[in-house]
């Protein structure tokens, strides 16, 4: 994942706790626009497709928990 990327903040959270061991965690999506800096878009919030795990420019944002097992 590109450092200039809106959601590299979420993929270094995410390797934290791979790193201590956790592989399993919930998040509110207050606690990840609070990791990311910013709004997530309206659609995160209406659409599950968003958080699909496809690899398609549409839905590149899942590239920051995928890198991770996530």
């Amino acid at each position: 994942m590109s450092i200039s990327s809106d959601y590299y903040p979420l993929s270094k959270h995410l390797n934290k706790l791979v790193e201590k061991g956790i592989t399993q965690t919930t998040l509110t999506f207050s606690e990840i626009e609070d990791v990311i800096k910013k709004d997530l878009p309206p659609t995160a919030r209406k659409n599950p497709t968003w958080w699909s795990n496809s690899r398609t420019e549409k839905f590149r944002q899942c590239a920051s928990w995928l890198e991770y097992g996530w």
